[in-house]
């Protein structure tokens, strides 16, 4: 049996409650398909985080840790969320952000990232190059840059030369 180290439990568990709340799947989706987008929330999803966060600093305590908890229980907070928080002026914001990266943050979100990528070579999901890039565009960054240019060529269909080229240059070390 293998054993899972706590970043990798946490990262499982958050992925399961997202699933479970809804965050995920959409019907029709691989699970690397599922996955992808979660990393890639919409406007509002997005608006809706930024204004959690914005709540961090609130004259009321309960409401600054009501927008805490909400901000922990999220399945993965966008790079630009975190960004947000951490570059306030406000340092209770900052403080609280720095809290909720450390218990899991972006770091959870490589980790996912790094997950969908598996996903991707494990299924031969074909036709997932553009949400790779658009991912790697926020910054996030696999583990591996080598996995991310494994699922491009499994992924990638003839239409996706440019993208492709894209993701190279984009994974490269400087």
């Amino acid at each position: 049996m293998e054993m899972k180290s706590p970043l990798r439990q946490a990262v499982l568990a958050s992925v399961l409650v997202g699933a479970l709340a809804g965050a995920w799947p959409a019907r029709g989706e691989s699970r690397a398909e599922e996955m992808l987008r979660a990393l890639l929330p919409g406007d509002v999803e997005v608006a809706k985080l930024s204004a959690l966060v914005d709540q961090l600093g609130a004259d009321e305590f309960k409401d600054r840790e009501a927008a805490t908890r909400k901000l922990m229980a999220s399945p993965l907070l966008p790079p630009e969320v975190i960004q947000h928080g951490l570059a306030s002026e406000e340092p209770e914001v900052q403080s609280r952000m720095q809290k909720i990266v450390a218990a899991g943050g972006k770091m959870g979100a490589s980790a996912a990232f790094d997950r969908a990528l598996d996903l991707v070579l494990e299924e031969k999901a074909e036709g997932q190059l553009a949400r790779i890039v658009r991912v790697l565009e926020t910054a996030l960054r696999p583990n591996d840059a080598g996995r991310a240019e494994r699922a491009a060529a499994v992924t990638a269909v003839p239409a996706d030369d440019a993208l492709a080229k894209k993701l190279s240059e984009s994974t490269a070390i400087p």
